[in-house]
């Protein structure tokens, strides 16, 4: 799974198929939203996302280095420590 970050808070999922550039491009609302990581996500069996890797079509833009915190707590509701 892919994923980017809007402003270091809101994070968006979606098919690899996709290009980051292009999921940014709908997702971006106004000159405020900025997105500050890219990647990809895997969620692990004991109930937590990583992320990792960066994104190409953003130009290298890397996986934040509090992603997989934020992740986790959008798809879980709390931060897991495994």
């Amino acid at each position: 799974m892919k994923y980017i970050m809007i402003n270091k808070q809101a994070p968006v999922l979606f098919s690899p198929a996709l290009e980051h550039a292009a999921v940014a491009n709908a997702c971006v609302q106004s000159a405020s939203d900025i997105i500050t990581g890219a990647g990809f996500v895997m969620i692990l069996p004991e109930g937590r996302a990583e992320c990792y890797g960066s994104s190409v079509s953003l130009g290298d833009l890397p996986a934040g280095k509090h992603d997989s915190k934020i992740v986790t707590k959008t798809l879980f509701g709390e931060e897991h420590n495994g």
